[in-house]
C-alpha cells in the first residue's frame, strides 16, 4: 500500500463533481445527468477515508479515533455551521410561516447529521417543492458523516482479523449486499415486519426516494474508492496504458452528465459508470496528457474549494427563486453558478480554511468536541423553537378571510383530499353501479369536490375514481423506479372497467396530467418511452392508438376527456401572500399565465382535435373556466384555484366542473336525468365568479 500523500488530481476530479452539480442545480438541461457529481464525492470520500485509517493501522498497529473525527470536525464544521446560520438570517425575512417552519425541521436533522433521514420520511407526490428546502443537498453530507461512523470501527476490525485476500472479499461482499439492496428497495418493499407499522410502510413504499437519500444503498459507491487503496499501488503499467484508463474514466463519468436524467433509475447499477469512472481517473490521475484535465491549476483550485462551494451553492439557486418567484432565464443562471463559485471562494478563504488549522483557534481535543457539540444544540434548539411555533406567523401581513380560511385547511386545499385512494365513491348505490366513471391520475382526483358538489350530491349521481400516477391506457405504463406502475397502472384501469361492465349507463371522464405523464410514459410490453427526451409533439401524437385501445377497452360508454390545467406559474400560489408583511411581491400580477402560450394548450389542441374526429368522444377544456383570453387566473374572489403549481384547489375544482357540468349532463348522464333539477336545493351551486380578480 502506497505511503499516503497529497494527489492533486483527487482535487481536480472534485472540481468536475462540484461542477457537474451546481450545472445540474442551476437547471441547464445539457447536465441533466449532473447529479452523478455526489456519487463521485463518495468515491473520492471512500478512498481518502480508507487511506487514512489503512495507513495509521498499518503504521501504528492502532487507530486514533478521537483525533479523527476532531480532524472531520475542523474540516467540515466551520463552513458548515456559516452555512446553517446564514441560511437560518434568510429564511426568517423571506419565508412565509409554512416554509419558515419545515425549514427549522431541515435544519435540526441537518444539524446532528440526519438530514437525508428527514428528506427521505418527508418524500411523496405531493412533497413540497425542492426550491423551498434551503438544505435539501445536505442530505450527501448526512450520508457522508454517517460512512464517517461506521466505517473506520468497520476497517479497523477488518484489517486486523483478515489477511489481504480476505479484505477484497469482504469489500465485495459489503458492495454486493448494497447494491442488491437497491435492486430490492427500488420499486418499493414489503415484509410482514414492515407491514406492522404503517409509516414505515408508507416510506418504504417509494422505492425511489429509499435508495436515493439512506446511507445502506450507497455505500458501494464508497466500496469502489476503498477499493483504489490496494489497488493504486499495483497500478504499475506503462504511459499509453494510463492515458487510455484516463480516457476511458473520463468517458465513464461524462456520459451519465449529459445523457441521465430525472427519470433514471438511480443509483442502482447506474451509478456503476460514473463511480467506475472516478475510480479510474484517481488510478490514472498522473497520465501525463490526459490527466493534466484534473492536475491543471484552474481544476486543483476549483477542487479545493468544492466543499464551500457546495455548501453556497443550492440554498443561493433557492433563495433567489424563492424572491423572484417566477421561473429564472439562462443569463440568470449563468449568474448564479458564478455568485456561486465566488461566494464558495470566500466561504473557503474566510471560514473554511482559518478555522480548520489547529494554530487558527487553538483547543484540546476535548474542546473542539465541546464546541461543536455546543454550537450545534444551541442550532438545534433555535430550529426546535422555529418548528414548533409554525414559523413566527406573527412576520407575516394579514390575510383576506377566504384565503385565511384556505390556508388554515393546510392539505385540505388540494381538490381531492378528504376522499380514499386509488379508488373512491361518490353516492355509491347498493348495486354497485355509477352514472360517472372518472379514470386518470391526481389531475383526475382533484375533481372530486367539484364532481361531488355540483354532479353527485344535486343530482343524487354516484361517480366512482380510478386513479393512479401514470395515463391509463391499455398498453402503457409509467417507468420511473418509484413503485411497480405495470401492477398499479393496470389495476387502475381494470378497476374502472370493472365498474363500467355493471354500468350500462355510465359516463368516462378521462383526465391526467398530460404533459407530465406523456414524458413518463412507457410501452407495457418493451417499456419503450413515448418521449423521446427530444421532440415532445411526436410524443403527443403517439397517443392515438392508445386512446383507440381505451374506447375499444370501454365498449360504447361515452368519453368526456378534460385537458390539462393551465398551473399557476408559480410553486406556492397561496405561500405569495403569506411573504413577511416587508417584501411585496406583486401577487396579482405575478399570479397569473399567459393563455396562448401555456406549454399545456399543445396538448389540449391535441386532445381536442382527438375528441373532434371520433363518435361518442367530447374535450372539455380547463382554460375555458380559467382563462379571459389573454391571461389564466391563479386566484379569485379572494380565493386560490391551485393547492400547488399545477393541482386544483377544492374551489378551483368547483370552477372548472361548473364550466363542464352542462357538457357532462348532455353527453352523458341517463336520459331520464338530463332534463332533470337536481335533486337538492342548488341555489348556492352556481355563485363561482367568472370575472377577473
Amino acid at each position: 500500500m502506497e505511503k499516503s500523500k497529497y494527489i492533486s488530481g483527487v482535487d481536480g476530479l472534485r472540481a468536475i463533481a462540484v461542477l457537474t452539480v451546481v450545472l445540474f442545480h442551476a437547471g441547464f438541461s445539457a447536465f441533466a445527468g449532473g447529479f452523478i457529481g455526489v456519487d463521485v464525492f463518495f468515491v473520492i470520500s471512500g478512498f481518502l477515508i480508507t487511506r487514512l485509517v489503512a495507513d495509521e493501522v498499518g503504521s501504528t498497529g492502532r487507530f486514533d479515533f478521537g483525533n479523527f473525527y476532531v480532524r472531520r470536525a475542523r474540516r467540515l464544521f466551520p463552513a458548515l455551521f456559516a452555512t446553517f446560520v446564514a441560511c437560518l438570517v434568510i429564511t426568517f425575512f423571506l419565508f412565509t410561516p409554512e416554509h419558515f417552519q419545515r425549514f427549522g425541521g431541515e435544519l435540526l436533522f441537518a444539524s446532528i447529521s440526519l438530514a437525508n433521514i428527514f428528506f427521505w420520511s418527508e418524500a411523496g407526490y405531493f412533497d413540497a417543492s425542492s426550491d423551498f428546502k434551503p438544505l435539501l443537498h445536505t442530505w450527501s453530507l448526512s450520508v457522508e458523516e454517517q460512512f464517517y461512523l461506521i466505517w473506520p470501527a468497520f476497517l479497523l476490525l477488518l484489517l486486523r482479523k483478515t489477511g489481504k485476500r480476505s479484505i477484497w472479499i469482504c469489500l465485495a461482499g459489503v458492495a454486493a449486499l448494497s447494491l442488491y439492496a437497491n435492486w430490492k428497495f427500488q420499486n418499493g418493499f414489503d415484509s410482514a415486519l414492515v407491514s406492522r407499522n404503517p409509516w414505515l410502510a408508507t416510506h418504504l413504499s417509494n422505492g425511489e426516494s429509499t435508495i436515493f437519500f439512506l446511507t445502506p444503498f450507497r455505500i458501494f459507491e464508497f466500496v469502489i474508492g476503498a477499493a483504489l487503496v490496494w489497488l493504486r499501488p499495483r497500478f504499475n503499467v506503462d504511459r499509453l496504458t494510463r492515458e487510455l484508463v484516463m480516457a476511458v474514466g473520463l468517458i465513464l463519468i461524462a456520459y451519465p452528465v449529459f445523457r441521465f436524467d430525472q427519470y433514471t433509475v438511480f443509483p442502482t447499477y447506474n451509478a456503476l459508470m460514473p463511480c467506475i469512472g472516478a475510480a479510474m481517473v484517481i488510478l490514472a490521475t498522473d497520465a501525463p496528457v490526459l490527466g493534466m484535465v484534473v492536475r491543471n491549476r484552474a481544476s486543483v483550485g476549483l477542487g479545493l474549494v468544492s466543499y464551500s462551494v457546495y455548501l453556497v451553492h443550492w440554498p443561493i439557486l433557492v433563495f433567489f427563486k424563492y424572491w423572484q418567484m417566477t421561473p429564472i432565464n439562462t443569463v440568470e443562471r449563468i449568474a448564479l453558478v458564478i455568485v456561486s463559485l465566488l461566494a464558495g471562494l470566500l466561504l473557503y478563504r474566510f471560514v473554511e480554511t482559518p478555522l480548520r488549522s489547529p494554530t487558527t483557534i487553538r483547543l484540546s481535543r476535548a474542546g473542539v468536541g465541546f464546541a461543536c457539540s455546543s454550537l450545534l444544540f444551541a442550532l438545534a434548539a433555535v430550529a426546535s423553537t422555529v418548528w414548533a411555533s409554525d414559523g413566527f406567523p406573527w412576520r407575516s401581513p394579514p390575510l383576506p378571510s377566504a384565503l385565511e380560511r384556505q390556508i388554515a385547511q393546510s392539505q385540505n386545499k388540494y381538490g381531492g383530499d378528504g376522499f380514499p385512494e386509488p379508488t373512491a365513491w361518490i353516492n355509491k348505490n347498493s348495486l354497485g353501479r355509477a352514472d360517472v366513471v372518472v379514470i386518470g391520475d391526481s389531475h383526475a382526483g382533484q375533481y372530486k369536490t367539484g364532481l361531488k358538489q355540483l354532479i353527485g350530491d344535486p343530482y343524487g349521481k354516484s361517480v366512482f375514481f380510478s386513479t393512479s400516477s401514470c395515463l391509463i391506457m391499455p398498453g402503457l405504463t409509467r417507468f420511473t423506479p418509484e413503485t411497480n406502475w405495470d401492477r398499479w397502472c393496470t389495476e387502475a384501469m381494470n378497476n374502472a372497467l370493472s365498474v363500467l361492465k355493471r354500468s350500462p349507463d355510465a359516463t368516462v371522464i378521462l383526465a391526467e396530467a398530460w404533459s407530465f405523464q406523456i414524458v413518463r410514459a412507457a410501452t407495457l410490453d418493451g417499456h419503450k418511452r413515448l418521449y423521446d427526451g427530444y421532440d415532445f409533439d411526436a410524443a403527443i401524437g403517439k397517443m392515438s392508438p392508445y386512446l383507440d385501445a381505451f374506447r375499444k377497452a370501454i365498449g360504447n360508454h361515452p368519453i368526456l376527456i378534460v385537458g390539462e390545467v393551465p398551473g399557476a406559474g408559480v410553486e406556492d400560489a397561496i405561500g405569495c401572500f403569506r411573504r413577511p408583511k416587508y417584501l411585496h411581491p406583486g401577487c396579482d400580477r405575478i399570479l397569473s399565465t399567459s393563455e396562448q402560450d401555456n406549454p399545456a394548450q399543445r396538448v389540449n389542441r391535441f386532445l381536442q382535435q382527438y375528441a373532434s374526429q371520433h363518435e361518442g368522444v367530447s374535450f372539455a377544456s380547463p382554460f375555458t373556466a380559467l382563462c379571459d383570453g389573454t391571461r389564466c387566473r391563479t386566484f379569485q374572489g379572494g380565493k386560490v384555484i391551485y393547492s400547488d403549481q399545477f393541482h386544483l384547489s377544492k374551489f378551483g375544482s368547483e370552477l372548472v366542473v361548473d364550466s363542464f357540468e352542462s357538457q357532462l349532463l348532455n353527453v352523458s348522464l341517463p336520459n331520464s336525468s338530463r332534463a332533470g333539477t337536481p335533486q337538492s336545493d342548488s341555489s348556492t351551486r352556481h355563485t363561482l365568479s367568472v370575472s377577473a380578480p
